[in-house]
């Protein structure tokens, strides 16, 4: 009999739950176990005696996603423990807030996750602490699902490498890219662009005007003002957050003229009541309730899951997808690409076997084709998406084969924590507060050095 992959989930979950209340459930007393017989001679007692019964071996696989997202890692669980009958596999889930200071919890007491999901803004702090093996000598060994790294877009097989070597097999990929709400254009007679044209800064004001209605009330567009979305704006300007050579100073990068320039255009799209001000989609439910309701016409996203999880609501609406804006039309677009990736903690039991799980939950993922969340970074897959039913995912898919790719800044920058914290100041001063933006990039840029120096020291 053939299953669906949702139709697979649904009775993998119905199994797993039962397991689940049968394991929590009282149980009575075993009974007394009948008084043995003597037995007639050693031999007749070395015949009577049973097998050991064989010990079972126990794996965790931690993450933050839960569905739709975290379907296809349920996929890649499950098949891994049916080619791997004598292996249990807890698949642990953490919310996103808390999950990063559980990682480190756990691998402080000498209790670390097999395999954990990893998104690229922490890659290189985790790595520094210990929370990443090189997976190549082990996948070299393997002929698994996920392992052959052959089958990934090599742009995002390099995103996941530092210096040569391999800390996760990419999972999904994510860089910055719109979603345009179809309907509600069509409903306007605002011309809808095309997944892989180039617009510019003009043609998206010019589309955030038309489609902004204050009395509904509906914003013509939303763009996600922090540093985890926005690199592809600043790379094409000229600009990033920290030098290029050791990405520890921000005096001279974060605060460059490129910088100011796109903080001034975000002001102006707030200005003109356009874009809402940070919080200013909170009555809605946030980014996500607001495209979902349809109070925002054109959707800032990293990976374009929301259209997943729009779908998951039962949202009527129909979606496509729009490159990120460009200055003007002699620009060309540079683009930064960021991924999930599974990887491997050092001080695992198993190194071989964990790397086998982490390369199934990759490749349980990354094959999703029933609704997938985030963009498969498998050549095969992700070429079926952007062309074929989810050809919203193609402005991702064409920044992972572009000319001009860069790795996100937050997967080489140590202290990304303390960057988030500086830019979302330096944003909300501007739009919230009025300041003028390069002196609100220059207070962060100073800011940042010093805590970066205070933290080191």
């Amino acid at each position: 009999m053939n299953l669906s992959r949702r139709t697979f989930l649904k009775w993998s979950s119905v199994t797993l739950t039962g397991a689940a209340l049968a394991a929590c459930a009282p149980q009575q007393p075993p009974a007394a176990p009948p008084a043995p017989e003597a037995p007639s001679s050693g031999a007749a007692a070395s015949e009577g005696e049973a097998a050991p019964a064989q010990e079972r071996i126990a794996m965790v696989y931690h993450t933050w996603t839960t569905g739709p997202e975290n379907n296809g890692e349920q996929i890649g669980v499950a098949e891994f423990m049916k080619n791997n009958p004598d292996i249990d596999v807890e698949l642990r889930q953490t919310p996103f807030a808390d999950y990063w200071k559980a990682l480190l919890t756990d691998a402080g007491i000498g209790q670390p996750p097999d395999a954990y999901l990893m998104n690229n803004f922490y890659w290189q702090q985790y790595i520094n602490e210990g929370m990443g093996v090189d997976l190549l000598p082990s996948a070299a060994l393997l002929d698994t699902p996920g392992t052959n790294t052959d089958e990934y877009i090599p742009s995002v097989l390099e995103a996941a490498k530092r210096e040569g070597k391999l800390y996760g097999f990419p999972k999904a990929v994510n860089g910055s890219a719109f979603i345009i709400n179809k309907t509600l254009f069509d409903e306007e007679g605002v011309p809808v662009p095309d997944p892989g044209m180039d617009w510019t800064y003009a043609d998206f004001e010019a589309a955030s005007a038309a489609m902004t209605n204050a009395d509904i009330p509906r914003f013509g567009c939303s763009i996600d003002p922090g540093p985890a979305w926005t690199p592809t704006f600043l790379l094409t300007l000229g600009g990033r957050y920290l030098d290029p050579e050791e990405h520890r100073i921000a005096q001279g990068y974060l605060n460059s003229e490129e910088n100011a320039f796109w903080v001034t255009w975000m002001k102006k799209l707030t200005d003109n009541g356009w874009m809402p001000a940070p919080g200013g989609l909170d009555a809605f439910g946030g980014g996500n309730g607001a495209m979902i309701g349809g109070n925002v016409a054109i959707t800032h996203s990293d990976g374009m899951h929301q259209i997943a999880f729009a779908r998951a609501e039962g949202s009527e609406y129909e979606w496509t997808g729009a490159k990120t804006p460009i200055p003007t039309a002699e620009t060309e677009l540079k683009t930064h690409l960021a991924i999930h990736g599974t990887m491997v903690p050092q001080g695992v039991k198993d190194v071989t076997k964990a790397v086998e799980l982490a390369g199934y939950c990759a490749w349980g993922a990354a094959t999703e084709m029933d609704g997938p969340t985030k963009m498969s970074p498998m050549t095969e897959y992700a070429e079926k998406q952007a062309f074929g039913d989810y050809a919203y995912f193609r402005p991702l898919y064409e920044q992972a084969i572009a000319n001009y790719v860069e790795v996100h800044e937050g997967a080489v920058i140590t202290h990304m924590d303390i960057l988030v914290e500086e830019w979302g100041d330096m944003m909300e001063r501007v739009l919230l507060e009025g300041m003028d933006p390069q002196q609100s990039l220059d207070t962060a840029a100073e800011n940042y050095d010093k805590r970066v120096a205070e933290k080191e020291a």
